[in-house]
């Protein structure tokens, strides 16, 4: 058998074995037969790098089987009532765009490592929901909350997978339009940031319902989001922190809403000290700014996030001065 035969062999056993599944069988081989799905879809990718034997015909086909393995399961664990609706919508929504892209050739062919870790992520989504319905160990109690998280996460890997994937100018107008917090910006040019951490700081009050837990998630993906962000937006404005790139106050805001109480007055109190410690830069916060011990992207998120944080000391210190 040649090497290259045992490279598409491995692509085809995911989409000969998803058949399978329909089939009433013993657990422990289900959860088997979704463990070999997720790791076909790297060894197959890791023998033709190793071998040097990548080929058109091996990437478009490896891309297929993975679009039908990830969509029919999605449909299968959804039918099981695991997976919710407007993630299996949005999740195929995001395929189907993503090969109609490919077609009209509006983006590359190549995956970026967003999506490689999407592809992951889902498949260990996958497995985990096959533990869960045949062993149900004490960890999987709050299942639903983690499935849920899970969720989210890999709609945000794999927009964002989307849109590098996408050739130069499309893609700069998406990281155009995320950096600049939706545009807001934009609006008042003399107080960009200013007018994006009022318009996030509304937004939050309208959410402050949610979880702490899906709060933190928000922040976290956010955070996650500026990494990948910046660089690119400051490459293509060929400037080291842009007036009009306000993506770390939006980290700063989510920051500072994850710990604070649903009071309205607190609320219009941390919006202008935040602002106060983000514009003047106080205490360090202007040292840390221009410091060399850090990355670009670490010195425009962290000035804001020492900003969020000054910002909470003082709101701490209000409430215990007024108890």
């Amino acid at each position: 058998m040649s090497k290259r035969l045992i490279i598409n062999s491995i692509t085809f056993s995911r989409l000969l074995l998803l058949p399978v599944l329909l089939i009433p069988m013993d657990s422990i081989l289900i959860i088997l037969l979704i463990s070999w799905i997720g790791i076909s879809d790297y060894l197959d990718g890791l023998l033709a790098r190793y071998w040097n034997l990548s080929s058109s015909f091996g990437v478009k086909l490896d891309q297929w089987a993975d679009k039908i393995a990830t969509i029919y399961l999605s449909f299968f664990f959804f039918s099981l009532e695991i997976i919710d609706l407007w993630f299996l919508i949005l999740f195929i929504l995001r395929e189907i765009i993503m090969l109609i892209a490919r077609y009209k050739k509006l983006c590359i062919d190549a995956s970026n490592r967003t999506s490689k870790i999407k592809t992951f992520l889902i498949y260990l989504l996958f497995l985990l929901i096959s533990i869960k319905i045949h062993y149900n160990f004490y960890l999987f109690e709050k299942f639903q909350s983690f499935v849920n998280a899970l969720e989210i996460s890999i709609l945000h890997l794999g927009i964002m997978g989307l849109i590098l994937a996408m050739k130069p100018k499309i893609k700069f107008f998406f990281i155009g339009l995320i950096g600049s917090g939706l545009y807001s910006s934009r609006i008042i040019k003399k107080a960009p940031g200013t007018i994006t951490s009022v318009l996030f700081f509304v937004v939050c009050i309208y959410y402050a319902h949610f979880s702490q837990s899906l709060k933190f998630l928000f922040l976290a993906l956010t955070a996650i989001t500026h990494f990948i962000v910046y660089p690119l937006y400051a490459s293509y404005i060929n400037a080291e922190d842009p007036a009009d790139y306000t993506l770390d106050e939006i980290v700063g805001v989510l920051f500072i809403s994850y710990f604070l109480p649903n009071e309205t007055y607190i609320w219009i109190l941390a919006i202008v000290l935040f602002r106060f410690f983000d514009i003047l830069k106080p205490f360090g916060i202007r040292k840390f700014e221009t410091s060399r011990l850090f990355s670009s992207s670490m010195r425009v998120i962290g000035d804001d996030i020492i900003a969020a944080f000054y910002t909470l000391i003082l709101i701490e210190a209000v409430l215990y001065g007024i108890k």
